[in-house]
C-alpha cells in the first residue's frame, strides 16, 4: 500500500504540473483509484471460485490498475483541454484569461466538446488497452497457475480502467464543466503542444524529423548494442543470499554459508522408490541410491533423513558444493535427475529451478505471440502494413534493450552501479522484505507451497476427525454391548 500511495503522489505532482490546474490533476487519479477499487473488488470475489489467487495478485493488480488508469484518463483530459481551447482560440490567452473565457462556454458545446474529446481520444484508450490485455493474457502460455491468474485479474483491472475513462470520466467532465479547469496551481503555466509557440518536445520532434534516417540508424544501432548482454540472461528465484547486504536474513545466510558451505543454503530432497523391491532388499536399495547420490560430481553429502511407515520409501537430503544462485547448482540438477534411477529430485531449491526454468523457456513464446498480436491489431486500426511492422520492429528493439540494459547493472554489476549483482529475480516474493519464511531452510513461501500447506492441513484436519469419529463409535458400541449384558442379567432374574 506504501508503494501505491507514492506512485499516486508522484502522479499527482506531475499532472499538476502538466495542466496547471488541481481540479483537472485530481480527475484521473480519482478515475484510476475508482477502477482499481472495482478491479480488487472482482479479484476478492474470484477468491471464492479458485486457489490459484495469491496475495500477489491484488497488488499486481492495483499497479497496473492504477499507471493505466491515470495514463487512459490523461489521454481523454488533456485532448478536453486541447478541444476547449481551440474553441475559444485561447492558445494566447494567459491562465487568468482562458479561466474567465471557458466559463462563457455554452452548456450544449462543452458537451459537444467533450463528446469530440471522447471520440478522438477514446479510441487511443481502447486500443492502448487491447495491447496491455492481450500482453497480460500471453502470460497464460507459461502455464502456471498462479501466473496465470495475476496475468487476469491485472488484465480485468486494466479493461475497467478503460471503461471507467471512457464512461465515468465524461460524465465527471459533464459535472463539473469548464470549472475543470479553472482553479489554477500557483507558479505553475501550464504547457499546451499546440499552441504557436513550440514546446520543447515540438522542437525535438522537428529536429528528427530533419534527419529521420541519422535519427533512426543511431536510434537502432544503440538499442542493438543495449540488447546484446541480454543473451546472457540468468533467472533464480528469491531466496535470502539475495536479500539486502546486512540485513537480518542475509547475515543468517553468510553465516550458514561460512559455516556449513555454501550447499546449506540450496538443499535438494531426493525420493526413493523402493516399493516394487523385495522387502528383505529395500534397505540395500536405499544404500545404493545415496551411494550413487554421494558419488555425482557436485555433491557434497547424501544421506537418508525419514522412511515412510511401510519402510519402502526413503527421503535422502543432498547437499550440493554450490549455492543456490550458482549455475553449477541448476547443472548438478540436471545431472542427477538425468541419471535418476529409482528416485525423483525435488524440494525448495529444485523447485525455484523448475519455476525459473519454465518462465525462461516462455520468454520467447511469449514475446512472439504478444507481438504478433499486436502486429495484427495495428494493421486493423491503421490498415496498413509498414506502421504496424516499424511499430512492431521498435517495440522488440526496445524490450530486448530493457533486458539487456537490466542484466548489464543488475546481473553484471556493470560501471559497479549495483554493489551486490546477482541473477534475476524471475518472481517477486510476496511483498518485498515481508514475505513469509519456511520453516527450516529460510526461503520465501511460494504460492505453491502455501496451498500444499494448506491442502495438507485440510487432509490431517479430516484424518484427526475421522480417528475421533472412529474413537466415539468404539466408545458407543463398548457402551452398547455393556448395556445388552445388563438386560441379559435382567431377564435370566
Amino acid at each position: 500500500m506504501q508503494s501505491e500511495l507514492i506512485g499516486i503522489t508522484v502522479a499527482a505532482v506531475v499532472l499538476i504540473i502538466t495542466f496547471g490546474s488541481l481540479v483537472a490533476a485530481g480527475l484521473p487519479l480519482l478515475t484510476a483509484v475508482v477502477g482499481v477499487a472495482f478491479g480488487l473488488m472482482g479479484v476478492t470475489a474470484a477468491t471464492g471460485f479458485t486457489d490459484s489467487i495469491n496475495s500477489m495478485t491484488p497488488t499486481l493488480a492495483s499497479m497496473i490498475g492504477l499507471a493505466v488508469g491515470i495514463d487512459y484518463a490523461l489521454f481523454i483530459l488533456s485532448r478536453f483541454r486541447s478541444e476547449l481551447i481551440d474553441h475559444i482560440n485561447g492558445h494566447d490567452l494567459t491562465p487568468k484569461q482562458l479561466s474567465t473565457r471557458l466559463r462563457e462556454i455554452s452548456r450544449e458545446d462543452r458537451a459537444h466538446l467533450a463528446g469530440l474529446a471522447v471520440g478522438k481520444a477514446g479510441s487511443a484508450v481502447v486500443f492502448a488497452g487491447l495491447t496491455v490485455l492481450i500482453a497480460l493474457a500471453a502470460l497464460t502460455i507459461v502455464n502456471i497457475s498462479f501466473l496465470s491468474a495475476m496475468a487476469l485479474a491485472a488484465a480485468a483491472t486494466v479493461a475497467v480502467a478503460v471503461l471507467v475513462a471512457i464512461t465515468l470520466l465524461p460524465a465527471i467532465l459533464g459535472l463539473v464543466g469548464t470549472r475543470v479547469f479553472s482553479v489554477t496551481a500557483p507558479f505553475v503555466t501550464a504547457p499546451d503542444p499546440e499552441q504557436e509557440k513550440p514546446t520543447m518536445g515540438l522542437r525535438w520532434i522537428r529536429q528528427v524529423r530533419s534527419r529521420p534516417l541519422v535519427f533512426l540508424g543511431a536510434g537502432a544501432l544503440v538499442l542493438i548494442l543495449l540488447a546484446i548482454p541480454a543473451m546472457n540472461l540468468r533467472l533464480s528465484m528469491p531466496t535470502d543470499g539475495v536479500t539486502e547486504p546486512g540485513s537480518p536474513r542475509r547475515v543468517a545466510y553468510e553465516m550458514t554459508e561460512d559455516a556449513f558451505g555454501p550447499g546449506r543454503n540450496s538443499p535438494m530432497i531426493a525420493v526413493v522408490d523402493a516399493t516394487s523391491t523385495p522387502e528383505d532388499q529395500r534397505m540395500q536399495s536405499f544404500g545404493a541410491a545415496v551411494e550413487k547420490l554421494q558419488g555425482t560430481d557436485g555433491v557434497s553429502n547424501a544421506q537418508i533423513i525419514a522412511l515412510n511407515d511401510a519402510q519402502d520409501t526413503a527421503q535422502v537430503l543432498i547437499t550440493p558444493e554450490y549455492g543456490a544462485t550458482d549455475e553449477r547448482t541448476s547443472d548438478l540438477l540436471h545431472d542427477l535427475r538425468n541419471n535418476a534411477d529409482n528416485y525423483k529430485i525435488t524440494g525448495v531449491g529444485p523447485m525455484f529451478e523448475d519455476i525459473s526454468q519454465r518462465l525462461n523457456d516462455a520468454l520467447l513464446p511469449y514475446l512472439a505471440v504478444v507481438l504478433s498480436l499486436a502486429f495484427v491489431l495495428l494493421m486493423l486500426v491503421f490498415r496498413s502494413i509498414w506502421v504496424p511492422l516499424i511499430a512492431t520492429l521498435g517495440f522488440a528493439l526496445t524490450v530486448a534493450a530493457t533486458f539487456g540494459l537490466t542484466v548489464l547493472i543488475w546481473q553484471q554489476g556493470f560501471a559497479g552501479l549495483v554493489s551486490d549483482p546477482q541473477p534475476l529475480i524471475s518472481f517477486p516474493p510476496h511483498h518485498a522484505g515481508r514475505h513469509r519464511l519456511r520453516p527450516g531452510h529460510g526461503l520465501p513461501s511460494f504460492p505453491g507451497q502455501s496451498y500444499e500447506r494448506r491442502l495438507r492441513t485440510r487432509q490431517n484436519r479430516r484424518q484427526r476427525r475421522g480417528q475421533r469419529l472412529q474413537a466415539r463409535r468404539a466408545r458407543g458400541h463398548g457402551r452398547s454391548a455393556h448395556h445388552d449384558q445388563r438386560v441379559r442379567r435382567l431377564h435370566a432374574h
